[in-house]
């Protein structure tokens, strides 16, 4: 079989044997994994292939894209702190995803209307614009 029509998950093609480490565990290789954790090798192979090694021998469902922790950093504008961007972004009339989206791929002339609008939150007395925010709608 020539390498253009060689599928890539072929299971009869030789595997090299790599130390695999998940949630904290490191196993000699993915035979091992698999025995310790009750799923099959090619699953260790796909996950580290996805990138989502942590979620082996977790159950079904979708691990990774999980929403809803409680996992937000303190965010800080001026001399206000939320403990989230999302937090910040419900506070300001902004939809729950828009202070990340500015912060993290923004145009300087997004993050000044972010600053504008603190501006404007902070001198229409909002209720929490004089300490720490909780997340806006619980």
């Amino acid at each position: 079989m020539n390498a253009m029509t060689r599928n890539h998950t072929d299971s009869t093609a030789p595997r090299k044997p790599f130390r695999v480490t998940i949630r904290g565990v490191t196993y000699q290789n993915a035979k091992a994994a698999s025995e310790a954790l009750g799923v099959t090798q090619e699953t260790v192979y796909q996950a580290r292939r996805r990138g989502t090694l942590d979620c082996v021998g977790m159950g079904k469902g979708n691990h990774t894209r999980h929403r809803g922790n409680s996992n937000g950093k303190p965010f800080t504008i001026g001399d206000h702190t939320w403990p989230s961007m999302r937090a910040c972004s419900l506070d300001l009339g902004f939809y729950d995803g828009y202070v990340g989206g500015v912060m993290n791929r923004g145009s300087e002339r997004q993050k000044r209307r972010l600053i504008r609008q603190y501006m404007e939150w902070v001198r229409s007395g909002s209720p929490t614009a004089s300490g720490v925010a909780g997340e806006a709608g619980q």
